[in-house]
């Protein structure tokens, strides 16, 4: 499995121009609530969080992926201190983190992965870490008004 992130991560960065020449570190951990999450914690320090214990199928990994290669983008073109000062208030305000994960599902969603965070979204039951998300049906609704379903 460890291989499979680790090039899965290095073909994904290609669609997130970007990124796509940025180091990105990747760090396996174990938790019953989270699948994933992207740090950008200093300028040149990213790193991909990933869950070694999630049985997901590939389609559902790539969803994953792409989504947490969109917050690094979308990091990217914030820029690192503004980055830093929304992650403070994303894990203090709700609204903040709403805002940031739709953004984020959106954006992987526009870079040709719908139907892979679709799959993901499906995947995925626990309803207090999935009202921050788009749910599937809004998912395919978006990918279909920007022409990516």
């Amino acid at each position: 499995m460890i291989f499979f992130i680790k090039e899965t991560v290095s073909e994904l960065k290609q669609s997130f121009p970007l990124i796509k020449s940025k180091k990105i570190q990747i760090k396996f951990f174990s938790s019953d609530k989270y699948s994933g999450g992207a740090f950008w914690f200093l300028p040149f320090w990213r790193v991909l969080f990933v869950n070694r214990d999630r049985k997901f199928n590939k389609k559902e990994w790539v969803g994953l992926i792409a989504h947490e290669l969109a917050h690094f983008e979308i990091d990217q073109r914030r820029g690192w201190a503004k980055t830093f000062f929304v992650g403070i208030l994303y894990w203090i305000f709700p609204d903040v983190r709403k805002k940031e994960e739709v953004q984020t599902d959106k954006m992987a969603i526009k870079k040709g992965y719908a139907r892979e965070v679709y799959a993901l979204a499906k995947k995925l039951k626990n309803k207090k870490i999935r009202k921050h998300y788009l749910k599937p049906e809004e998912i395919k609704s978006y990918a279909k008004k920007v022409g990516k379903w």
